[in-house]
């Protein structure tokens, strides 16, 4: 799996109105621990709402006959990263979730092809789309990816999903219940994404689908992993330091499914999309492959980066507050290469060169890893 070795550099990315303040530390010093928070902090309740106050996201407490029947951390507890409410129907048989969470790298237009490729793992040939698109949520116009399913898992339940990005978070809405209350199911989806608002300085980003075309066969040649001096590696960190609206600018709408490969103890396959458009110019960041391993935004990206001349693959290891800096490599790795680097087949090749810890206040902790020197032989 992915591994790390000896910290030998510590820089502190701080969220400022001055921009990013960069300090220097030796792993000699002891690091601030990662904030952490109670429920109470992360959630105010007032009156008919519920507020996830990181973020100035406020959401109904009531959704039609539904009630809020608990709040929970799904990962990192403590942390406020990866956020859940339920909600439940008096005879809990329709059920509808609220999660908000902090993947790497937050794009909606992959959490929303993760998410359905996720539902279809679960239900068999009798599941149904009918109906959603890109629709509006908050009174934001296009801002949210909706879809409407009928048939999912084996109870035959009618389900809806829909997620849209605000800032660094992604905020996903799911709602589920027998088939012959769909009706009440759509609705309250409809009601949820009417009835949600954005009320802080985090405003929803305009979203795209994600749009698939037939892939060129790979060329059958595994790319050649390069050896990165300290420079390149801190270069690679920043480059992969989550910023903002830049992630648009990363990741194309265009991609091409490549094939699927299965990862021990996981439930079914893992998709491999690959950009049908390479970057171009001086110090470009493009996205060219995505290994999609789970639906909270966890991922193996491939980013061309061209830059002094030189163009190279590096690949990013992503997850809910967390992006590990692998190998850069001559060319996009095969498919293949991703299964092993993923599996932990190949170990040099799941090998972090630098990993960037994010906090839920926006602030983020780079460590550049290095491994240890050869002994000098005594003469």
């Amino acid at each position: 799996m992915i591994r790390s070795f000896v910290i030998a550099l510590t820089l502190a990315f701080a969220a400022s109105p001055a921009g990013a303040q960069t300090a220097a530390r030796s792993n000699q010093q002891t690091e601030q621990p990662a904030r952490t928070y109670t429920q109470a902090e992360l959630w105010n309740r007032s009156g008919d709402r519920i507020s996830f106050t990181l973020a100035g996201l406020s959401f109904p407490a009531e959704i039609g006959a539904m009630r809020i029947d608990r709040i929970s951390e799904a990962s990192r507890e403590g942390r406020g990263l990866d956020n859940a409410i339920l909600f439940m129907s008096p005879d809990r048989q329709v059920f509808a979730t609220v999660y908000v969470y902090a993947p790497a790298l937050a794009d909606v237009g992959l959490t929303a092809f993760m998410t359905d490729h996720a539902i279809r793992l679960q239900s068999d040939s009798g599941l149904r789309v009918t109906g959603g698109g890109i629709v509006a949520a908050g009174g934001r116009e296009g801002v949210a990816i909706r879809t409407d399913y009928t048939g999912f898992r084996d109870a035959r339940l009618a389900s809806s999903a829909a997620m849209m990005r605000a800032g660094g978070w992604i905020i996903k809405l799911r709602v589920s219940g027998p088939g012959q209350r769909r009706a009440e199911v759509e609705q309250a989806m409809t009601a949820l994404l009417r009835d949600l608002r954005f009320e802080g300085e985090v405003a929803p980003f305009p979203t795209r689908a994600v749009a698939t075309g037939n892939c060129a066969r790979e060329s059958g040649r595994a790319a050649r992993r390069e050896p990165t001096d300290q420079a390149e590696t801190m270069e690679d960190a920043i480059m992969g330091h989550r910023l903002g609206a830049e992630v648009e600018g990363r990741t194309g709408p265009l991609w091409c499914p490549s094939s699927h490969f299965r990862l021990p103890n996981m439930s079914g396959p893992t998709p491999v999309l690959r950009a049908t458009a390479v970057a171009g110019g001086e110090d470009s960041r493009r996205s060219v492959l995505v290994a999609l391993v789970a639906d909270n935004g966890t991922m193996v990206e491939v980013v061309q980066r061209q830059f002094r001349g030189r163009t190279r693959f590096v690949l990013m290891h992503h997850q809910i507050g967390r992006t590990s800096v692998l190998g850069s490599y001559d060319a996009v790795p095969t498919d293949e290469q991703i299964a092993n680097i993923l599996s932990g087949a190949d170990r040099e090749g799941g090998q972090a060169r630098a990993v960037i810890d994010y906090q839920a206040s926006g602030d983020s902790l780079v460590t550049l890893i290095a491994a240890p020197e050869p002994a000098t032989p005594i003469t």
